[in-house]
């Protein structure tokens, strides 16, 4: 009977370690780590429109997924665009798997922005690699401190006011003088901010806008030429008077300094005094013919010739100090031009303002 007992109880341990050798077969199988597989685009893309120099209204938002379709932390996305501005241009996905970027809209009507993911070897794109973004731009409404509203125009990588500007006020609300009397105009220093509009009519014609000194236009500043944009002066804020780069590009641009101007001049024929030569303004600068005032005061030129102020100083004389571009009646030319002897900066010319670069 002992003997039997004792061969149940062997039994039965031996069953029971059996059963536990048997029942690891069963154990969890590990998986394999989690690694980033897949990219995708979240944003609404409905909204990728804005104003030129404008963050979108939305941000780009993307998320990065590993293999079992759950958010994967700590994943770089590489942002690139055509032009504009990025708020940053790589970006590791944080705990949901997302990244997200602010793209500010540079001057072109349509820009790209791509979006890139690599595995680990660097060099294979995720799933949804790479993601491209197509945006427009609009042109904004332009306001002057006096309320004076102006229509835009792109030529090239250019953004141009179409209209000559006809501010009295800096963006910062300080007065510009208005010098109607020929002696004082003729006795102005170059240091002296004085505008006017030509025959002292403002509201004779409006669309030819004022005429102002150099030290007007410039409010007075000197061009810093490490500076990516020109003197702001009496432009709106995010515009700046042009340099001579900005009239070199576009009278390039336009096919050359015999060609600009015919296609920069307003196709109204009656406004360019008797002349013979075909206009078209294709480019859309609609430039006017009106006229500058004289150093000595006298109002000149007026369905003749277009005068506008460049931030530059003029290169070709010894004693020229301001520059400006002119465009010609008998002639479909646009041409650089200084005063030789130092006393430009007293003439009164028109203003164009040219839009700022952000890139």
């Amino acid at each position: 009977m002992r003997r039997f007992y004792l061969l149940l109880v062997s039994t039965f341990f031996l069953f029971i370690i059996t059963s536990c050798k048997k029942g690891g077969s069963n154990d969890p199988i590990t998986q394999p780590d989690a690694i980033a597989t897949s990219i995708t685009l979240l944003s609404n893309d409905k909204y990728l429109v804005t104003d030129v120099n404008t963050p979108l209204p939305d941000e780009i938002i993307v998320q990065v997924l590993d293999q079992y379709q759950e958010p994967f932390k700590g994943h770089q996305i590489e942002f690139t665009i055509s032009e504009g501005l990025l708020s940053n241009t790589s970006i590791t996905t944080d705990n949901e798997g997302k990244a997200n970027i602010t793209w500010t809209l540079g001057i072109g009507a349509t820009q790209e922005l791509e979006i890139k993911s690599f595995k680990s070897d660097s060099e294979t794109h995720l799933s949804g690699s790479p993601i491209k973004i197509n945006a427009s731009t609009t042109l904004p409404n332009i306001e002057d401190y006096d309320g004076n509203k102006y229509s835009l125009v792109r030529i090239g990588k250019q953004i141009w006011f179409k209209e000559n500007l006809r501010t009295t006020k800096y963006s910062n609300g300080a007065s510009i003088t208005l010098v109607e009397d020929n002696v004082t105009w003729e006795n102005l220093l170059a240091r002296d901010k004085a505008y006017c509009f030509y025959n002292n009519c403002e509201d004779s014609d409006k669309r030819y806008g004022a005429l102002y000194t150099y030290a007007a236009a410039t409010n007075g500043k000197e061009l810093n030429l490490f500076e990516k944009n020109g003197i702001q002066g009496a432009c709106p804020e995010g515009w700046h008077i042009p340099t001579r780069k900005d009239w070199q590009e576009l009278q390039e641009y336009l096919g050359g300094q015999n060609i600009a101007g015919g296609v920069m001049k307003d196709s109204n024929s009656d406004i360019w005094y008797n002349s013979n030569l075909t206009i078209s303004n294709s480019s859309g600068f609609s430039a006017l013919p009106g006229g500058y005032r004289y150093k000595n005061g006298n109002f000149v030129s007026k369905g003749f010739s277009a005068e506008f102020w460049s931030t530059d100083k003029c290169e070709e004389c010894m004693n020229c100090v301001e520059a400006n571009w002119w465009i010609g009646k008998s002639t479909n030319g646009l041409y650089y031009g200084g005063g030789g002897d130092g006393s430009q900066g007293r003439w009164g010319f028109s203003i164009r303002c040219v839009i700022n670069k952000i890139d």
